[in-house]
């Protein structure tokens, strides 16, 4: 009888690539996503369902309909990160991402251990991250989000496993993924989502309990969770190492000021990610052309759109805030 396997976030990266490599092992595979016209491409590969793992009662009633043709794996690979790695949170972000990676895997879970019990048998699998070995700069509830995971298939695999259900945590450092194209910082070791994907259709054939890729980055970025952690902060606060650098110069300005115009071209992102977040109104003050609306002056913007340095565009974010205050 053919295996069945259920990809949540099966529509592109780690999961679209998982999803790839078990169709070319001879499994039928079911994926689950929120992009429609994603998933409308994907129709002729896999079966698709339109689901936000946050919507419970919907993810479930998508892996039970699925599971009526058979299922023997569910993969909780959905989740999200931080729009931006800053100093100062953004406390809406982190919701959003504790919802999604915490709340997402609970509810990716819960129907398919339902059916494993009673079959007697299944695999769960979860995809954590080395972000949640140690407190991260810039990533705070992303870290703690994938520790939970982490800590919740270690407890499966002790709890589960006389019943039949068998967990693989998969802990990927950096892999060249729609998720990871947004950071503007090196990725050392950076992987590719096939070639997990093939290291997790090899733990699933070989029992393996954990999924360490690229393992060498897994192994330093471990490590570092043995120090002690006085030195750990002081390490990670190194300008070489701390992600977080950069302000949300958004933070400095209140967007409820904008006009519903600028506000919407915001949303479409039609306009440049500076400290000034509307259209530029210049008026000469002295020898300077500052514009009106964010007190920026036309010389910085022009530095902020050209300049990749961080500590560049923090000193422009910084100056414009005191000339608005």
């Amino acid at each position: 009888m053919t295996k069945s396997i259920f990809i949540t976030g099966g529509s592109s990266g780690i999961g679209l690539s998982t999803a790839r490599e078990f169709k070319k092992n001879g499994y039928r595979v079911g994926i689950c996503g929120r992009n429609q016209q994603k998933l409308d491409a994907l129709k002729g590969e896999f079966e698709v369902f339109n689901v936000d793992v946050v919507e419970r009662e919907k993810l479930q009633y998508a892996i039970e309909k699925f599971a009526e043709g058979g299922l023997d794996i569910v993969f909780a690979n959905a989740g999200v990160s931080h729009k931006e790695k800053t100093k100062i949170p953004d406390f809406e972000d982190c919701r959003k991402i504790i919802d999604i990676n915490i709340n997402g895997v609970l509810n990716t879970f819960e129907p398919a251990v339902s059916i494993f019990l009673k079959q007697g048998h299944g695999h769960l699998i979860a995809t954590s991250s080395v972000a949640g070995f140690n407190g991260h700069p810039g990533v705070g509830a992303y870290g703690a989000a994938k520790s939970f995971t982490m800590k919740l298939c270690e407890t499966f695999q002790i709890d589960l496993r006389r019943s039949g259900i068998k967990t693989i945590c998969v802990v990927p450092g950096f892999i060249d993924t729609p998720l990871t194209q947004k950071n503007n910082h090196s990725m050392p070791l950076i992987g590719s989502s096939e070639a997990i994907a093939t290291k997790i259709y090899q733990a699933v054939i070989k029992d393996r309990a954990n999924v360490y890729y690229p393992r060498t980055f897994a192994t330093l970025v471990r490590a570092l969770s043995l120090l002690p952690r006085g030195i750990y902060r002081k390490f990670m606060s190194l300008e070489r190492f701390n992600y977080s650098s950069k302000e949300k110069a958004e933070f400095f300005f209140d967007k409820s000021s904008l006009s519903k115009e600028t506000q919407e071209l915001q949303k479409e992102k039609k306009t440049f990610d500076s400290p000034c977040v509307s259209i530029c109104d210049y008026e000469m003050v002295g020898d300077e052309k500052i514009c009106q609306t964010c007190k920026l002056i036309s010389t910085e913007k022009s530095a902020w759109k050209e300049t990749t340095d961080l500590k560049v565009k923090n000193k422009i974010a910084k100056k414009v805030m005191q000339r608005r205050l």
